[in-house]
């Protein structure tokens, strides 16, 4: 069985900016390269086990993509908390009794 994640983590780290149509570009590729590969093996795979390989990538890919968003997610919130730190007035008079 093939790395999955780790062909599709390197791929779309290789893009920079990560946004999701990019990534879901390389999603793509990868599933036309694995429908294009498995039609040239020799003995070829019986049906189930190209389903069984099939659903393996998109677990990877939905690993990856789970992945991504949680980054980001940590991303935003650090800058968010950065751009927010010392901005806030302080409270004074009735609001604070």
């Amino acid at each position: 069985m093939v790395d999955y994640y780790s062909v599709v983590s390197k791929a779309t780290n290789a893009l920079g900016a990560h946004t999701e149509e990019a990534r879901r570009r390389v999603y793509d590729r990868a599933r036309a390269a694995f429908v294009s590969e498995v039609h040239k093996l020799a003995p070829a795979l019986d049906r189930s086990e190209i389903m069984a390989e099939q659903f393996y990538l998109e677990l990877a890919i939905g690993e990856v993509e789970a992945d991504t968003q949680r980054e980001q997610s940590a991303r935003y919130r650090q800058d968010f908390r950065q751009s927010r730190s010392g901005s806030l007035p302080k409270l004074r008079g009735s609001f604070c009794k």
